[in-house]
């Protein structure tokens, strides 16, 4: 009675094989199985190649506080380039948005608490955002010079009127009242 394994005899039938000048698709022919298992099985018999050619999982441990505080700063600020300054067009702040501007996958602010706290806190209410999208949609305008029409307006927001106008309350708390004014007086 043979003391080896299924998988130590087959190994041996590979190398056997393999010294005798063939190759893995001939081998694997011969055996009835995949050329894969074949490379793989002359792999895990040579050891000394195996440590070059096995994948080897990722050892390296990040250290989510210090890399917490590090990309706090940058999470700030691209929150805030996000969410525009009147000038620029305003984006909805997500984790996806912030991560692909840092580069960075959404799912790791779950496991940095400050970053993911100032996301939390810089994610407006959808009223808030349509009134960033409204303030810098009228700066456009204004601008331009632009004759101030609904429908030139609801263009560049990408919002219905009836949104707009529900949405004046908060308009009011970030824009400033000549910009509250432009937007009253559209016809």
């Amino acid at each position: 009675i043979s003391s080896k394994t299924p998988e130590q005899v087959f190994d041996d039938k590979v190398q056997e094989l393999i010294e005798s000048g063939k190759s893995y698709a001939e081998i694997s022919k011969e055996l009835n199985v995949d050329p894969s298992v074949v490379r793989w099985s002359d792999i895990i018999s040579n050891r000394e190649d195996a440590d070059r050619i096995i994948p080897k999982t990722n050892t390296k441990t990040i250290d989510w506080d210090t890399l917490d505080k590090e990309m706090l700063p940058l999470v700030q600020q691209a929150i805030k380039d996000l969410q525009g300054n009147g000038e620029t067009r305003p984006c909805k702040v997500t984790p996806y948005a912030v991560g692909k501007m840092l580069d960075i996958a959404p799912y790791k602010f779950k496991k940095m608490n400050m970053c993911n706290q100032a996301l939390i806190d810089g994610n407006d209410s959808k009223e808030i955002y349509i009134a960033r999208k409204v303030l810098w949609a009228l700066n456009e305008m204004k601008k331009k010079q632009i004759v101030l029409k609904w429908w030139e307006l609801e263009q560049l927001t990408r919002c219905d009127r009836t949104i707009m106008k529900e949405n004046l309350p908060y308009l009011i708390e970030i824009a400033p009242p000549e910009i509250v004014e432009m937007f009253e007086s559209i016809t």
